[in-house]
């Protein structure tokens, strides 16, 4: 959370109230932060450059911290990149 609002550990217990952290905790479990986003594209990437190597790798494969994160946003992340692999696929007439 530190990271995520730019702020220390210290600055983020002086000045925040506990509903606040309670509300922000809330929001940062529902929505991904940037190096979340990252990672997921990141292994996006990855899931596709190692299918055009004949790999048959997922990109949940290459996902590092969310795998301690929610298994759901992996399955949909995996989703996504398996559909977009297999439209590139078909594009390209394989």
């Amino acid at each position: 959370m530190s990271l995520a609002l730019g702020k220390t550990v210290r600055e983020i217990e002086d000045e925040m109230s506990i509903s606040e952290f309670e509300e922000w905790k809330m929001y940062l479990s529902e929505n991904p932060s940037p190096s979340d986003v990252s990672e997921v594209q990141m292994a996006q990437l990855m899931m596709m450059v190692s299918s055009y190597m004949g790999g048959k790798s997922k990109a949940q494969d290459f996902l590092v911290s969310l795998k301690f994160k929610v298994k759901r946003a992996a399955d949909k992340v995996t989703d996504m990149a398996e559909a977009t692999v297999e439209q590139i696929n078909k594009m390209a007439g394989l």
